[in-house]
């Protein structure tokens, strides 16, 4: 399959998924890359030992390696370590999909209240 676009977002988690929508609804052609599943609605219940704890969505280490990058605070020099659960949340929408934090969206409208 070939396809083209104006611009490819990697991930369509808190961050790409905002950035993709504004490029598209800007008029550009946009693809978004996303290696984890796409869950609906009614396959994704918010269960913290499901989604969280347990290794629904976190990638395999034999079939994904997950590899930290840091620097030897001895030596100085670029090191690497294997974790089995760096990264959790590989699913459309990302490890955000699992944020259950309350935030309340400003509207236009707010900004004019006195």
């Amino acid at each position: 399959m070939k396809l083209q676009a104006d611009v490819c977002v990697v991930g369509s988690g808190a961050g790409g998924g905002p950035i993709a929508a504004t490029l598209a609804e800007a008029g550009y052609s946009v693809i978004v890359l996303e290696k984890g599943p796409w869950y609906t609605r009614d396959q994704f219940a918010k269960d913290e030992l499901v989604w969280c704890r347990r290794p629904t969505i976190i990638p395999s280490v034999e079939t994904d390696p997950q590899v930290e990058e840091f620097i030897d605070k001895k030596s100085g020099k670029p090191g690497a370590v294997q974790t089995a659960n760096f990264r959790n949340g590989s699913l459309v929408g990302g490890s955000s999909m699992l944020m259950s934090g309350f935030f309340l969206r400003l509207k236009p409208v707010d900004f004019r209240l006195l």
